[in-house]
């Protein structure tokens, strides 16, 4: 069974981008190990997708898109 690291934040939309930012440059560095990383940006992308699709704000295409390129890899 795999450990999940679990993050725990403010669930605003800054801080939800902020560490977006963060993971991504993480993930992006990293050569090995990557599991924990994909699975906290896959949840990181699913909110932002929510958050700005629930105010109609098509930057959740940006997070769509960069979701579908984390499944691909």
């Amino acid at each position: 069974m795999k450990k999940f690291n679990f993050i725990q934040f403010d669930e605003t939309i800054e801080s939800i981008l902020g560490f977006i930012e963060y993971k991504e440059k993480e993930f992006f560095d990293k050569k090995e190990q990557k599991d924990n990383l994909l699975n906290e940006l896959i949840i990181l992308y699913q909110k932002a997708i929510e958050f700005f699709s629930n105010c109609n704000d098509r930057r959740y295409n940006v997070f769509l898109i960069k979701l579908k390129q984390l499944f691909q890899k």
